[in-house]
């Protein structure tokens, strides 16, 4: 396991396939190899591959924490197909196997405000960062749900945090930078 999660950090993935199937060959239930095998099909976009060894993953491992890892995995592919209602279940179902999954409670805020649900978006990004208080994605989303209601000091302070969490990271300067000119224009008008 730890050669093909070395070839797999290296970016050296088809000799990483070639080791997690020979894991999968003597071990056809060993959970992580399904998990990391179908992250890295997923990475390669052979969805249904992915998908298979998530589902395979969750039906072999019900009550296993870690199977929250698989859950999360396809709410983010059923998010990202438009399945809202599909991607709501399996990022629940994570939360639920991991009350403190930082990264489910943020793309569930994301999928509540896809649902136009804002409220219960703020909700699940302060449990996000309830879990993960240096989040910076969880800041930055926050962040713009505060836009939308213009509460830009309060989207300010998310943003700044977001930047503390994460200098480098390169959408929350624009959005910073976006919203110091609408405030300046506000102040103008």
């Amino acid at each position: 396991m730890a050669l093909a999660h070395h070839y797999h950090q290296l970016g050296q993935n088809e000799a990483a396939l070639l080791h997690y199937h020979a894991i999968l060959a003597t071990t056809p239930d060993h959970l992580e190899t399904l998990i990391k095998l179908g992250n890295l099909y997923l990475r390669k976009n052979y969805k249904r591959e992915a998908d298979s060894l998530f589902s395979l993953a969750i039906s072999r491992h019900l009550t296993d924490p870690q199977t929250a890892q698989a859950h999360f995995a396809l709410g983010y592919m059923r998010l990202n197909a438009g399945q809202l209602e599909a991607a709501e279940q399996a990022f629940k179902e994570a939360l639920r196997l991991q009350p403190t999954y930082a990264e489910a409670w943020n793309n569930l805020g994301n999928l509540h405000i896809l649902k136009g649900d804002q409220a219960a978006a703020e909700q699940d990004f302060r449990r996000a960062l309830a879990a993960a208080p240096q989040s910076a994605e969880a800041h930055y989303n926050l962040g713009g749900l505060y836009l939308r209601p213009h509460q830009l000091q309060e989207a300010e302070a998310q943003y700044l945090q977001a930047l503390r969490a994460d200098s480098t990271y390169t959408k929350v300067r624009f959005a910073l930078g976006t919203l110091y000119e609408q405030n300046l224009f506000l102040k103008l008008s």
